[in-house]
C-alpha cells in the first residue's frame, strides 16, 4: 500500500510540475479529472471543485490546479488510497438487444462507445423498419419525423391510443422529440467532441435508451408491424 500511496504521490507532483512549467492546460485537465474521480470520487467537493476551475477561463486555471493538486496530496497523505470495491456494473431490465451490443464496453468502462454504439442499434433498427414498410431511407432527424409524425396518414407508428386527440398528439409529439433527443443530445456530444462520461452517466444514459427500444416493440406490436 505505501508503494502505491508513493505511485500516486509522484503522479500528483507530475501534474503540479506540468501546471507550473505552463503546459498546455489540455495535456493535463483530462489526467486531474481522472485521478480525482479514482481517488475522491465524482461526488466529492474535490470533483465540485475541478468543475467549477475547468470552467474558468485560461487565466488563473493553473494556480487552482496547483491548489486543488495539493489538497488531494493532503487527502492521500492522511487519508491514503480508496479501498477497491465492488462495483456493480450490471444494469438490470436492460433492453435484451441493447444489452447483446453494449454491456461488453461497459463492463470494461467504454462507457461513451456503450452509448453510442446503443444509440446507433435503435436508429438501425428504425431505419431498417421503415425501409422495409415504406421503402425509403432516411437520415436519422427526418427518420424520427416520419415514425412519430403527428400527421395519421403519414406516421409509421402510433405512440399512444390515438392521434384524433389532443393528447395523443402530444403523446406523439413527444417520443418524437424523445428520439431527436437523443440523437442531438447524446450522440452528437458523444460523437464531436472528446467527452467522458462517468459510470453513473453511462448506466443513466443506456437506460433511457432501453426506454426507447421498448417503446419501438410496443408500437410494432399496435401498428401489426413485422421487423
Amino acid at each position: 500500500m505505501v508503494d502505491k500511496n508513493n505511485g500516486v504521490l509522484k503522479s500528483i507532483n507530475e501534474l503540479i510540475e506540468k501546471c507550473r512549467m505552463g503546459c498546455a492546460v489540455t495535456e493535463f485537465e483530462r489526467e486531474i479529472k481522472f485521478l480525482i474521480l479514482d481517488l475522491v470520487g465524482e461526488d466529492s467537493k474535490e470533483f465540485c471543485e475541478f468543475k467549477q476551475i475547468s470552467n474558468f477561463y485560461l487565466f488563473g486555471k493553473r494556480n487552482a490546479y496547483i491548489g486543488l493538486l495539493n489538497s488531494l496530496k493532503n487527502h492521500v497523505l492522511i487519508f491514503g488510497l480508496p479501498k477497491p470495491k465492488e462495483e456493480n456494473i450490471q444494469i438490470p431490465l436492460l433492453h435484451p438487444r441493447l444489452a447483446k451490443v453494449c454491456m461488453e464496453l461497459f463492463e470494461h468502462e467504454h462507457y461513451v462507445q456503450a452509448v453510442e454504439v446503443g444509440i446507433k442499434e435503435i436508429c438501425s433498427r428504425l431505419k431498417n423498419i421503415y425501409k422495409k414498410h415504406r421503402g425509403v431511407d432516411l437520415d436519422e432527424v427526418n427518420l424520427f419525423s416520419m415514425v412519430f409524425n403527428s400527421d395519421e396518414n403519414k406516421t409509421l407508428f402510433v405512440a399512444g391510443e390515438s392521434l384524433k386527440s389532443i393528447s395523443g398528439k402530444d403523446e406523439q409529439d413527444g417520443f418524437r422529440m424523445l428520439f431527436l433527443g437523443m440523437w442531438k443530445a447524446l450522440r452528437n456530444p458523444n460523437a464531436h467532441n472528446n467527452r467522458v462520461l462517468t459510470i453513473n452517466e453511462a448506466r443513466d444514459q443506456l437506460y433511457f435508451l432501453s426506454m426507447l427500444m421498448y417503446k419501438i416493440d410496443v408500437c410494432l406490436i399496435k401498428s401489426n408491424l413485422s421487423e
